[in-house]
């Protein structure tokens, strides 16, 4: 060990190759989209993808659902490069919303309900997004004013849309925006801050194969939904 930083500039050979090997951490990672690398894993159809209470849904399902409201958005106009928001009490259907935004092409813009109106009304204006998805608890609040972009999903997430061929944009890129945050806004003015597919791929892969996770096991989604930690735990 080391008293100094300094040591390490005239460390001898020994130490310098057991530094090294402990730094030795580079792994192969898959460089693409979250949504495509979800529908591609090689999981039974059956299994259980989410669950709030009673209501679960299996992984068919799931993407059934997602699969038609990322249509429904890209309908109105949500593209690559848009933001969606998400303003909505835990359910089935509010991780249907997050996926749905990413399958649209567009990133999600996860907001914790129990915030104060002016406060999300900040959030969606000053991120200029391009739909809104709410439940019926959030439809009546001051910054929910109807509009075509704006659509209110029942627990399950079966708003009653019809199957929808979603459109892959040839250009999107693992570069891509994948979802935006907002800072507390302790010091100032909130914050948006952004992260990509391709970081948030990485951290998944990173954790599914640090704890082995399978088909067999559940994670559990306990922090709240505007933070960027619910985002992989809601997506493992």
């Amino acid at each position: 060990m080391f008293d100094d930083l300094s040591e390490l500039f005239v460390a001898n050979a020994d130490a310098s190759a057991a530094i090294t090997r402990f730094n030795a951490t580079a792994a192969a990672f898959a460089d693409g989209l979250i949504d495509e690398l979800i529908r591609a894993a090689p999981w039974p159809g059956t299994a259980l993808c989410c669950q709030f209470g009673d209501l679960a849904l299996d992984r068919d399902t799931f993407l059934q659902r997602a699969e038609a409201l990322a249509g429904w958005l890209q309908a109105q106009g949500v593209r690559r490069g848009s933001i969606v928001g998400i303003v909505m009490t835990p359910s089935p259907a509010r991780l249907i919303a997050l996926y749905a935004a990413m399958r649209a092409g567009a990133a999600a813009l996860p907001i914790d309900q129990s915030l104060p109106d002016d406060r999300i009304g900040l959030y969606l204006a000053d991120s200029q997004c391009s739909a809104v998805l709410v439940d019926a608890g959030q439809s009546a609040r001051a910054w929910a004013a109807p509009s075509p972009g704006l659509l209110t999903l029942p627990p399950d997430g079966d708003a009653g849309l019809p199957p929808a061929a979603v459109h892959r944009d040839p250009a999107r890129r693992p570069a891509d925006w994948c979802y935006v945050v907002y800072t507390s806004g302790t010091t100032g003015r909130p914050k948006a801050a952004i992260n990509n597919h391709r970081a948030v791929v990485n951290r998944l892969e990173w954790m599914a194969r640090d704890i082995a996770i399978t088909a067999a096991d559940r994670v559990c989604h306990k922090t709240p939904f505007g933070f960027d930690v619910s985002v992989w735990e809601q997506l493992l």
